[in-house]
């Protein structure tokens, strides 16, 4: 519900997945929020590095954030954007091999 009213194709399976890692990791309730949430005013985080909310989305999406890139990524739709992107160029890597 969340993620549809935002965005659409394979993007919005992302930010589904996104927002059940941050309820998961942190309790947060994802109504409130939208792409533009901040972590550390609209989300109560320092950053995205807060090592729950991290760990849940590596885990959910079998990747590594490197921590600089980590460091940029300073809203949800941020997020949710950097990881349909790592997806989608793991799938085109798959293809070429």
């Amino acid at each position: 519900a969340w993620a549809a009213r935002y965005y659409s194709g394979e993007i919005c399976d992302v930010a589904a997945r996104v927002m059940l890692c941050l309820m998961d990791s942190l309790g947060e309730d994802p109504e409130p929020l939208s792409p533009a949430s901040a972590f550390y005013t609209d989300i109560d985080l320092a950053d995205f590095n807060d090592v729950h909310l991290l760990e849940a989305v590596e885990e959910e999406f079998k990747i590594s954030i490197p921590e600089q890139d980590a460091d940029g990524l300073l809203s949800l739709g941020q997020l949710i954007e950097y990881i349909h992107r790592r997806l989608c160029n793991l799938e085109r890597k798959k293809l070429r091999d």
